[in-house]
């Protein structure tokens, strides 16, 4: 015989998670309620399970921005019954923003209705702040204003100067080649 799964039964599959995961049930007049919040969830967001079970997402301690932006995100979810992915940096209480990757997918009844909405988030903090100190270096290199020493042909890096190989290996794994005219000298 068949069990059929409650929304309770899907949140305290959601607690046992060690991922960033939460989710809200579908209420009328387009509410979203939190339900259950991995306890990996609470340490990113930096809040407690008292705070958030029975939340309404539009009284998160984001700021209204974001909360707005969230709530419009769930609503597109729920009405299209597609999964929905966004990044998006998000303030977090007492500290500093982090960076995520949020993923909506709507729980779906046996009538293909909306009455939950699975939201997985990964932060990507790390990733954004390598990107930009990438594209930063980047658009250095890219433009000519790399300031080179013109005695022992160093970088100036960030307030300190580092060598030619090793500001050129932070872009990409170098060769190791010879020139024709060393491989000459090398071959005599």
């Amino acid at each position: 015989m068949l069990r059929k799964f409650t929304l309770d039964d899907v949140c305290e599959t959601i607690l046992a998670v060690p991922a960033n995961v939460a989710i809200f049930s579908v209420e009328p007049d387009d509410r979203f309620v939190i339900r259950a919040m991995s306890p990996a969830l609470i340490s990113l967001y930096n809040t407690t399970r008292e705070y958030v079970e029975g939340l309404e997402v539009q009284d998160f301690r984001f700021p209204e921005e974001t909360r707005r932006r969230l709530r419009q995100t769930y609503i597109t979810c729920r009405d299209s019954g597609t999964q929905i992915t966004q990044d998006e940096e998000l303030p977090v209480a007492d500290g500093p923003s982090v960076w995520t990757s949020r993923t909506v997918t709507p729980l779906l009844d046996a009538e293909d209705e909306t009455v939950a909405l699975i939201s997985t988030v990964v932060d990507i903090t790390e990733l954004v702040r390598a990107r930009r100190t990438l594209l930063r270096k980047l658009s250095a290199t890219a433009s000519g204003f790399v300031t080179i020493c013109a005695w022992c042909r160093n970088i100036e890096q960030e307030d300190s100067w580092v060598p030619l190989d090793h500001y050129v290996s932070d872009f990409s794994e170098p060769a190791e080649l010879l020139c024709p005219e060393c491989q000459k000298s090398q071959s005599n």
